[in-house]
């Protein structure tokens, strides 16, 4: 059951980054086509325009510069939109990283083992033991000093409190 769940996960996950790449990438051509059209009209309008003599010959003749410079622009950006290879790596890693990860998971991970509770883990909670009988022996050792102790000590003594779960006692020191 829970396989099929984080097949379904991946499924979704891969679905939702690659959605915004394979639409991205049409709503830019598209805008890019439009923005190459607009600039023929623009382009047309100028040439009309000097026809009938609203505007001088030098006026069109930079105006025309300028729409083509802006034409170049933008084939410019559709000639890069339309190579794959950006597109290409985005769908390589969405799709490594998930079964990649999965596959260092079955080759590294436990996946049959059950896991074990805090009360049957004898190390950790030995640790916690000892790193909570330290932190006590720090707390003595800064109460009983004549100025209060080093202001290091206590910034410890409460990030030690914070890693224990001890959250009152870390903000009181």
């Amino acid at each position: 059951m829970i396989w099929a769940l984080g097949a379904a996960l991946l499924i979704v996950t891969v679905g939702g980054l690659l959605w915004p790449v394979v639409r991205g990438r049409k709503d830019t051509l598209k805008r890019t086509e439009s923005a190459l059209a607009i600039f023929e009209d623009q382009l047309a309008e100028v040439d009309r325009d000097a026809d009938r003599g609203l505007i001088s010959g030098q006026e069109a003749e930079s105006a025309r510069t300028e729409i083509k410079r802006r034409m170049i622009a933008a084939a410019k950006v559709k000639d890069s939109q339309t190579q794959s290879g950006g597109t290409w790596l985005v769908l390589l890693s969405v799709l490594l990283v998930p079964f990649g990860t999965f596959g260092v998971y079955m080759a590294t991970g436990s996946p049959q083992v059950p896991s074990l509770p805090f009360a049957e883990r004898e190390v950790e909670r030995s640790q916690t033991a000892e790193l909570q009988q330290l932190a006590q022996d720090l707390r003595d050792r800064l109460l009983s000093a004549p100025d209060g102790g080093p202001s290091e000590g206590w910034v410890l003594l409460g990030q030690t409190y914070m890693r224990l779960g001890l959250y009152t006692d870390a903000a009181v020191a």
